[in-house]
């Protein structure tokens, strides 16, 4: 735990010293650029998002703050007049690196609310653990939504617990996008999706595919698209 802690104090001490020192994050971006292979699925997000004119957004798995900003930008751009709302869920600066189950690191909270904030949209963030914080939040929050984008915890369960959550803020219209199907069945949501039933759930796996060289082999990742069928009882 205490080793989180001193990465949470890294980046809060980055980002201080980048507001007096703007051309640092220049630097930053531009070795991200040279040493990182850009991922292509999250493109999805963004094109779903224009395309079908959402307003209400919900990421689990908020991370960096980097997708939220893109989505919130891309809803609108498609609805410059609507009030656009996100919700984020993650654990932020209570995240623990002993249990990292392939899960990436988080921001603090304040980190993202201040990133976030200068969109102008509202702005609404959950910290701690979707099965406390998620099951709880149809109860206070009875609108639907029009775009949720799982990228949680990776393990089985979580995945499940979320998947379970959500489903009381979907209607026919809501776009649920599942990052991490994996061609493995460990963790991920492959296990889940391959056993929806599709009389129920319009099921897609989206064609593009990232692909990242691991110890064991080639880990293969995709999205899949999920809607509530419009003729099902």
């Amino acid at each position: 735990m205490r080793y989180s802690k001193y990465i949470f104090m890294l980046r809060e001490t980055y980002y201080k010293i980048e507001k007096v020192f703007p051309f640092i994050n220049i630097l930053r971006i531009l070795y991200l650029k040279l040493t990182h292979k850009k991922p292509k699925r999250y493109n999805y997000l963004f094109e779903f998002i224009k395309q079908n004119k959402c307003k209400q957004i919900m990421e689990i798995g908020v991370w960096n703050g980097f997708h939220a900003l893109q989505m919130i930008k891309a809803a609108q751009e498609a609805s410059p007049f609507a009030r656009i709302k996100y919700f984020g869920f993650d654990l932020f600066e209570d995240f623990n690196i002993t249990k990292l189950n392939g899960s990436k690191i988080p921001s603090s909270l304040a980190i993202i609310e201040n990133k976030l904030k200068k969109t102008g949209a509202e702005i609404n963030l959950y910290k701690g653990y979707t099965q406390d914080t998620l099951w709880a939040f149809p109860y206070i929050y009875t609108d639907r939504m029009d775009f949720i984008f799982i990228d949680g915890g990776h393990s089985r369960k979580t995945i499940m617990s979320d998947w379970l959550n959500i489903q009381e803020l979907m209607d026919d219209k809501t776009i649920v996008i599942f990052d991490d199907y994996w061609n493995r069945t460990g963790a991920g949501c492959k296990t889940l999706i391959d056993n929806l039933n599709r009389d129920y759930w319009d099921v897609e796996i989206l064609p593009v595919v990232d692909k990242f060289k691991k110890d064991w082999g080639v880990l293969e990742i995709r999205f899949v698209k999920i809607q509530r069928r419009q003729n099902a009882s």
